[in-house]
């Protein structure tokens, strides 16, 4: 209807103006054009986020940040906005604890289905799609070297495969390129590669020091001769143009705790196997939760504590975590595989179709509660952490997955609001409570 009122106004102006055919009809397509964009425009307004200010959302609200349209999954971390550092969304290191990608109408169909284009929590972006270079390198498949520098097993888990070592000579600082102040966090990293021949996915295994010698400006890396066969064609090419982005690992096989030179007073270990790359590794020591520091080698070590069995947090650069409970450290147990129950989610979804359900039925009362709080339905569960607005572990229980009810004593806790997160071996889920 508007278009056509539209077309009869320019009809009445170029009758009064007498506009050359051809003139009404660019006239007219603009303007249509014009106001087709503008609806496109409303379709996708929802309320901004309103960053370090006050907020009331409200869980399964809509807010939109940076073209991404989100949805508030827990209300308390979404609204702390002193806590943005951690809960905003698309930003903060947490943020997909505390919310959903729902959709980017903006720039895709505008169907708003709730995919997130069929990611969930946006991936990282991590790539070089500028002309970066592949070689090939034939250590480990000569046999003439059985030493990868992300200290995997090269000759039971990675000689025959698709792997590569990835340059870490050039420091790209800005813009979409990697940052290899730290190269070790790449180790483990799965790229998508296109090259002349084909598009495989390559896992990052090692490192390749002289690699800028190739190429400068982007992000090369030096393929196995299995990789470089069917991505790039004969080795005799040697060297070729190529463009890579990070995807998550398309493991089905649980993460691997591997144990390296440790025992009941340290520990060092490497996590392979992940979907997604590793931000943090945790001891349990003491009682509460200890940050373990990540070495060159991407080796995760703790010095300077007792215990023949130690439990381990994983958690991967989109806040998912895995807990690996009682490994034993009674003998020095070097290079003892250790296989947690489950993988990460690819790319932070919030769950994966491997989890058999996400524990949403688990009930908590009182709620308001003053001293202690119950929950109920506990079957499924292994450990539950009690987390302030501020994204802090304050309690840590383990249950072990036995226990069908359970009492938390909250009585030392601050008044205010608090998540209860629980973690089974398949599932993890979140309850919110209130200390008054």
């Amino acid at each position: 209807m508007l278009t056509i009122f539209i077309v009869n106004l320019i009809e009445i102006y170029s009758m009064k103006n007498h506009l050359p055919n051809i003139t009404k009809l660019v006239f007219t397509t603009l303007l249509i054009l014009s106001f087709s964009f503008f609806n496109v425009s409303i379709a996708c307004d929802f309320p901004a986020f309103n960053e370090n200010g006050d907020r009331t959302y409200a869980v399964d609200d809509i807010i939109s940040r940076d073209g991404k349209d989100y949805k508030v999954v827990i209300a308390p971390w979404a609204n702390a906005s002193t806590s943005d550092w951690a809960y905003a969304p698309g930003t903060g290191q947490y943020w997909g604890q505390a919310w959903s990608l729902e959709n980017d109408p903006c720039k895709g169909d505008g169907t708003g289905d709730g995919t997130g284009g069929g990611t969930g929590t946006a991936c990282i972006v991590t790539e070089d799609d500028g002309q970066a270079q592949a070689t090939y390198y034939t250590l480990l498949e000569s046999g003439a070297s059985s030493v990868v520098n992300c200290s995997f097993d090269a000759v039971a888990d990675i000689k025959g495969t698709f792997y590569g070592a990835l340059e870490t000579k050039t420091l790209h600082g800005s813009g979409t390129k990697p940052n290899f102040s730290n190269p070790a966090k790449y180790c483990g990293m799965c790229v998508e590669m296109k090259g002349p021949k084909a598009t495989e996915i390559v896992h990052i295994t090692d490192e390749c020091p002289d690699c800028h010698e190739h190429n400068t400006g982007n992000t090369d890396i030096d393929l196995s001769t299995p990789a470089f066969n069917a991505i790039v064609g004969d080795i005799g090419i040697g060297r070729t143009d190529i463009t890579w982005k990070e995807v998550p690992c398309p493991w089905t096989s649980p993460l691997q705790v591997i144990i390296q030179g440790s025992n009941e007073w340290s520990a060092k270990v490497i996590i392979a196997n992940h979907v997604n790359r590793i931000a943090s590794v945790e001891v349990m020591f003491g009682g509460s939760w200890q940050q373990m520091t990540r070495l060159v080698d991407n080796g995760w070590n703790k010095n300077s504590m007792n215990g023949t069995s130690k439990d381990f947090r994983i958690t991967d650069i989109y806040g998912s975590e895995i807990i690996v409970t009682r490994l034993d450290f009674s003998v020095n147990p070097t290079n003892s595989k250790n296989f947690a129950s489950t993988n990460f989610p690819a790319c932070g979804l919030t769950k994966s179709t491997g989890e058999i359900n996400n524990l949403d039925y688990i009930s908590i009362y009182p709620n308001p509660a003053n001293n202690t709080i119950t929950l109920e339905g506990l079957e499924d569960v292994e450990t539950i952490q009690i987390i302030n607005l501020n994204g802090q572990v304050i309690l840590t229980e383990f249950l072990g997955g036995s226990a069908s009810i359970g009492s938390i004593d909250i009585s030392n806790l601050a008044k205010g609001i608090y998540v209860a997160k629980m973690t089974g071996l398949n599932s993890t889920g979140t309850a919110t409570f209130v200390k008054k």
